[in-house]
């Protein structure tokens, strides 16, 4: 498939229509988005061919040094061997030892499985990738769909799908573009409308560029479909939207036609398209210095591969998808960041930070997230379970010294209250009048004598 792909790129490069080539656009996998196949298009639980059982066995063999003694330990499987591993049923991989959590102390085999699927996914990525790169010249750009973590973080897609690697697509020499359709759930005028990969923050420190594909249907449409438009004014005013997060957010923007004929054939759509082209042009020769001084960060690795596929699925996606949503709305600009990207030497010190699931936080990481927050006297926003897993167990410890502050915890699941009793007169609770009803588990509270409880909220 490589040799083929390179001989079609030589054929390219070597036409008369070279000059007309400005880059190339990549799609592979399922939905053309580099789901593992079957996973997108019918939900289904992959990684069960025998291809990929022989892939599995010799990623396993590499990682422990052909020592099936040091696999055995891991996966806690006495007298297990390279040649009769199996992949994990489906019963294993949507179990939960701690409820939205996974014990990494039990859960060896999954944990494999799942950084397998992800090695597996950046490997063809970033060398069909690599080989466009290499033949066609530097000087043509090359650009994938990537970037689905955050919208998957709740949901099963995740842990089948090897899509936790969008923090390694940027580092990639051989990737000038990141591309994702925005939210298909909320892209109707009056809606946020937010791209899926708005890791504008990571971008800009590995010099890379978010795509926006606005594929959104207009009220030409007969048909109602992807967030299709009522009327020419909300048509109008979804594409002054799109265009406004360009300019403001430093995106780049295409459309995508998902639709029949002359989803644009109307005069004041063209002439609005117009008024968007000069602005456009004026930008280019204005200053656009970023203002933001909020960091929001995200942990596409360890904190999701320790969470369940299945139990509080609805939870940790209120925790992060819905937060960076709703983020939009806050009045306030932010960059989105990987936690990897926190010790970038590139990356700016912020007024205020946004930890949505630092749930697993190793000791070598939580030094790296100290010697940033050391800077400038940051206020630091941690949201549930906040250094939980240390990389080994489940730790209260490790969440005190994270964030400075005592934890008790109850392993429970449990659907917290809609009542809210405020304890006290801080600003920071003006405006706040429900949490709605999560349902989560396990339960923690501040049991620090230090520590300053604002908001109480009870277990219905």
């Amino acid at each position: 498939a490589f040799n083929t792909l390179r001989e079609l790129v030589k054929h390219c490069e070597k036409s008369v229509f070279s000059n007309h080539i400005f880059g190339y656009h990549v799609m592979g996998g399922d939905a053309g988005e580099w789901y593992w196949p079957g996973q997108f298009s019918h939900g289904g639980i992959t990684g069960y061919s025998e291809p990929t059982e022989q892939l599995f066995r010799a990623f396993l063999k590499k990682k422990y040094n052909h020592d099936a003694s040091a696999l055995s330990r891991a996966w806690k499987s006495p007298g297990i061997t390279f040649d009769s591993v199996v992949i994990p049923s489906p019963e294993e991989r949507f179990a939960s030892e701690n409820f939205i959590f996974r014990d990494p102390d039990k859960t060896g085999k999954i944990s494999d499985l799942r950084q397998f699927l992800m090695e597996r996914t950046l490997y063809c990525v970033t060398n069909v990738c690599r080989i466009i790169k290499e033949t066609a010249g530097k000087d043509k750009l090359v650009s994938v769909y990537y970037g689905y973590p955050m919208l998957y973080a709740g949901k099963m897609n995740l842990a089948f799908s090897g899509l936790q690697t969008a923090s390694e697509i940027f580092r990639s020499p051989y990737i000038d573009r990141i591309a994702t359709p925005i939210d298909y759930e909320m892209r109707r005028g009056g809606e946020s409308g937010v791209s899926i990969n708005g890791f504008n923050g990571s971008a800009e420190l590995y010099g890379k560029s978010i795509w926006r594909e606005e594929d959104s249907t207009t009220h030409l449409n007969p048909v109602f479909r992807n967030g299709r438009t009522s009327t020419l004014r909300e048509t109008n005013e979804v594409k002054r939207r799109a265009f406004g997060y360009t300019i403001a957010g430093f995106y780049g923007m295409w459309y995508c036609w998902q639709m029949p004929l002359h989803g644009f054939h109307q005069d004041e759509i063209m002439e609005d398209a117009a008024k968007m082209k000069r602005i456009a042009d004026a930008a280019v020769n204005t200053s656009r210095k970023s203002i933001t001084e909020v960091a929001v960060i995200f942990d596409e690795k360890d904190s999701l591969t320790y969470t369940s596929a299945n139990t509080g699925g609805r939870f940790v996606n209120q925790c992060t998808w819905d937060v960076y949503r709703q983020l939009h709305r806050a009045g306030a600009p932010f960059d989105l960041y990987f936690v990897d990207d926190l010790d970038h030497p590139k990356m700016p010190d912020y007024k205020l930070y946004i930890f949505l699931n630092a749930w697993s936080v190793t000791p070598e990481m939580r030094k790296k997230i100290h010697s940033k927050l050391s800077r400038g006297n940051p206020t630091v926003i941690w949201q549930y379970a906040p250094g939980y897993l240390n990389g080994k167990n489940f730790s209260l410890e490790n969440m005190k010294e994270l964030t400075g502050i005592g934890f008790s915890e109850k392993r429970i699941f449990t659907k917290i209250g809609e009542e809210l009793v405020k304890v006290s007169d801080s600003p920071l609770l003006n405006g706040i009048s429900t949490l709605g009803t999560p349902t989560l588990g396990p339960v923690f509270s501040a049991s620090d004598k230090d520590s300053e409880i604002l908001l109480r909220s009870g277990e219905r």
